[in-house]
């Protein structure tokens, strides 16, 4: 018994973990070290350092996710469903790279939670309805974002997301933070309480 009760236990942490990129970019790889043993991730982020340079690797974005609203005329609106952004809407509504290459600079007004997400990654699956149920919940108080990571892959690799989901948790003032995974859930009902957690110790 206490065989199949480890097995059990073993199978649902790896299902809360987030996933690895099937084609990890090895410039990343080199100076991101993900620990396969932990299901979270956590550094403030340093743009100094980063490259602005977005060349060819920028996909248009077509579409949204079902249930998934878009900025209307690439305004932030106050929507109480999570929007989808690609990286023209990110440099917009969030921040601009090409504008501000050394230091962070938020361009909203409200506070915001971002997801970078694979549609084909079971722990992004989880996360999302709590996300939607959040986003009616705080609709006016913060912004939840959507980036969809396989399609904006210039805006994953700027941010150095290697596992998904990650998130970027950004309050209005100050510095964001990045993590990924979902720490500290171990079933489905976890999910929406750690969130919650986050947006009323780091947002509100």
């Amino acid at each position: 018994m206490n065989r199949f009760f480890w097995i059990g236990l073993i199978s649902m942490a790896l299902t809360l973990t987030a996933c690895s990129s099937s084609k990890p970019d090895n410039t990343v790889q080199d100076t991101v070290k993900i620990d396969s043993g932990s299901a979270v991730i956590a550094e403030k982020i340093d743009v100094s350092n980063q490259s602005s340079d977005t060349g060819d690797a920028i996909t248009d974005h077509e579409g949204s996710e079902s249930g998934t609203a878009n900025p209307s005329e690439r305004k932030a609106s106050y929507t109480d469903k999570p929007v989808e952004l690609n990286t023209e809407d990110f440099k917009r509504l969030v921040y601009n790279m090409d504008q501000n290459p050394s230091q962070w600079v938020y361009n909203g007004e409200l506070p915001a939670l971002i997801d970078f997400y694979a549609v084909w990654c079971g722990p992004c699956k989880m996360a999302a309805p709590a996300l939607e149920e959040l986003a009616k919940e705080y609709a006016g108080k913060i912004h939840i974002y959507k980036v969809d990571a396989e399609k904006e892959r210039w805006l994953a690799r700027y941010f150095r997301v290697t596992g998904y989901p990650t998130f970027l948790v950004i309050p209005s003032q100050g510095q964001p933070r990045q993590f990924s995974g979902l720490p500290g859930v171990r079933t489905q009902a976890d999910i929406k309480p750690m969130f919650k957690r986050i947006i009323e110790s780091e947002l509100l």
